[in-house]
């Protein structure tokens, strides 16, 4: 995983030993040879893609920027609201891990904490969420914190032991204690490998074409691109090649350079239509945002802005149910693992963390959807008064089942009407 890295942090460490000793003829030829291993750290090649690049895709690409911190990661810490923490039976009751959770730590509120995590399970496929426990005679677990998903190492003790300790990047001895820390993984189809497969990762190749097409339109807005030919305007006789090349020399002798021009004779502008590389461009971006869309359930409609207003609603359900719920109730289900294998009353109580969805006002059906329903159940006059909040009626008829004509109670096989007869 981290192969390239280390290469290239090897060299830049062997250039600085070089430099201390003074094998190198000065220090401005070293530190030029330091910069261009660093600027290879940062920008290696697509075929050298690791979590690293993948998080420079989420902090520089627009669009992954959107789709996993604006859209999916927003999402996750709006419907965060309405996490509770439920018994066996269903019913809610207080614990200081639901304390934990409405506040992680000095620096994260639930929302920041929440919306951190899913984008580094988004962008690398996992997440490694550190406890601190509180120290005193009473177990309990005093803050947690995200850490860098794309600079943490596995130190494996073999098959028996998978996860023997995590490692922060760069340093040997930073070793995280897997009791302390709760590591979630995206399914990764290598087995032989303990990291999780990175979602954003299946969309990388698309990733990398949307980014070269954006640096191709930056280069033409910032050097001009072909968009029309300049060429001497035609007479009644045409044009004579000697006029070509007066205006040729004119343009482009070194002599006229960065100074106003006038010409003897007449010159026309002819404007250019888009050409193939421009119609390229567009398409790339079309490629990256569908394959982003299909990875993480996100519609389409969201980025081209093609919804109308009454189908927003529907958009937003849609990144709820497919997006953000499935995402926050994976973290939820292994906190709730871990709070259970670390107070034994919790345990048994059969305490979990859930997302009430009956509360969440987007994923109620219309009232006239809900009104339709009443309808067919026969509903009363007071029952249907009581959903829409209004008071009941006292008369003895509002309580009694609306049965639309036509439609008969009781047993079907018994007929009103005897044909014998």
């Amino acid at each position: 995983m981290f192969n390239r890295r280390k290469e290239l942090e090897q060299r830049i460490q062997e250039l600085e030993k070089m430099q201390k000793k003074g094998y190198f003829g000065g220090n401005e030829n070293n530190d030029y040879l330091k910069e261009v291993y660093r600027y290879a750290y940062q920008l290696s090649e697509f075929s050298d893609v690791n979590n690293a690049k993948l998080v420079n895709y989420y902090k520089n690409n627009a669009v992954v920027r959107g789709l996993l911190g604006t859209q999916i990661g927003d999402t996750i810490a709006e419907i965060s609201d309405y996490i509770e923490l439920v018994d066996s039976n269903n019913n809610t009751f207080q614990h200081w891990a639901m304390d934990l959770l409405n506040k992680p730590n000095d620096l994260d509120s639930k929302k920041m904490f929440l919306k951190g995590w899913s984008v580094f399970y988004n962008t690398t496929g996992m997440t490694f969420t550190y406890f601190e426990n509180e120290l005193g005679s009473k177990k309990k677990i005093n803050s947690m914190y995200n850490l860098p998903s794309h600079r943490i190492g596995i130190n494996s003790g073999g098959w028996k032991q998978p996860i023997k300790s995590f490692i922060l990047e760069g340093s040997i001895s930073d070793k995280l204690d897997p009791t302390n820390t709760m590591y979630i993984r995206e399914f990764n189809p290598e087995m032989d490998s303990l990291f999780g497969l990175s979602p954003l990762q299946a969309a990388a190749n698309v990733c990398e074409l949307l980014d070269t097409s954006d640096k191709r339109q930056l280069t033409a807005i910032s050097n001009g691109s072909v968009a029309g030919i300049i060429t001497p305007k035609a007479d009644e006789v045409g044009v004579t090649p000697d006029q070509r090349d007066e205006a040729e020399k004119k343009f482009n002798t070194i002599e006229n350079t960065n100074k106003n021009i006038f010409l003897p004779i007449g010159i026309e502008y002819i404007k250019m239509g888009s050409t193939p590389a421009d119609l390229s461009v567009l398409e790339t971006s079309k490629n990256a945002v569908t394959a982003l869309s299909f990875v993480f359930g996100v519609p389409i409609d969201v980025f081209y802005g093609q919804s109308k207003y009454e189908n927003a609603k529907e958009a937003k359900k849609t990144i709820i149910t497919q997006a953000a719920l499935p995402r926050l109730n994976l973290f939820l289900e292994a906190f709730t693992e871990r709070i259970r294998a670390f107070d034994q009353s919790f345990n048994a109580r059969g305490g979990k963390f859930i997302v009430n969805t009956d509360k969440i006002d987007i994923l109620k059906n219309s009232p006239l959807d809900s009104m339709a329903l009443l309808d067919k159940a026969g509903a009363s006059i007071n029952e249907r008064r009581e959903y829409l909040g209004y008071p009941r009626l006292t008369a003895p008829y509002a309580d009694l089942p609306v049965i639309p004509l036509g439609v008969s109670l009781g047993d079907p096989n018994n007929f009103d009407i005897n044909e014998n007869q």
